[in-house]
């Protein structure tokens, strides 16, 4: 990989972003500063796409991590991206998305079919197995009889 692609993921120059996303972390000791409710997938945006995560899209071998303003491909699974959100309280709303709860502006059934609206406009599919877990939890509304 080129090392201004290294840095770019991993803010390193040269390092082997196949090690997992802590393994840098972990072989400094620098784990311990930070702070429990900071999200990794955060960490490795540019500075401009930095701020709250709304939502983490997968694509193929990479995870668009989506913001209020911007969004970002990073190279992580999404299932490791959404380890690494810690604290933030989210679902994953179908096999390639997870959202974050406070991104969500609204939400729309058509037919069987949910579909999240994000604080940024942004519409998010929900699995059909998927919403009534996601109603236990609060992100959809219960349906209306009618």
């Amino acid at each position: 990989m080129a090392e201004s692609a290294a840095r770019k993921l991993t803010g390193k120059p040269n390092e082997n972003v196949n090690d997992g996303p802590m393994a840098s972390k972990a072989a400094t000791g620098d784990m311990k500063q930070e702070e429990p409710a900071k999200c990794l997938p955060l960490a490795r945006l540019s500075r401009g796409a930095q701020g709250p995560v709304l939502a983490l899209q997968s694509e193929d071998h990479y995870v668009r991590v989506h913001g209020a303003k911007e969004s970002e491909l990073v190279l992580i699974r999404l299932r490791d991206a959404i380890t690494e959100m810690n604290d933030v309280d989210g679902e994953q709303v179908h096999r390639s998305w997870w959202v974050a709860t406070s991104g969500i502006a609204q939400t729309e059934l058509t037919g069987r079919n949910w579909t999240i609206e994000l604080t940024n406009g942004m519409k998010v599919p929900v699995a059909r197995d998927s919403a009534s877990r996601l109603r236990m939890k609060g992100m959809l509304p219960e349906r209306l009889a009618g």
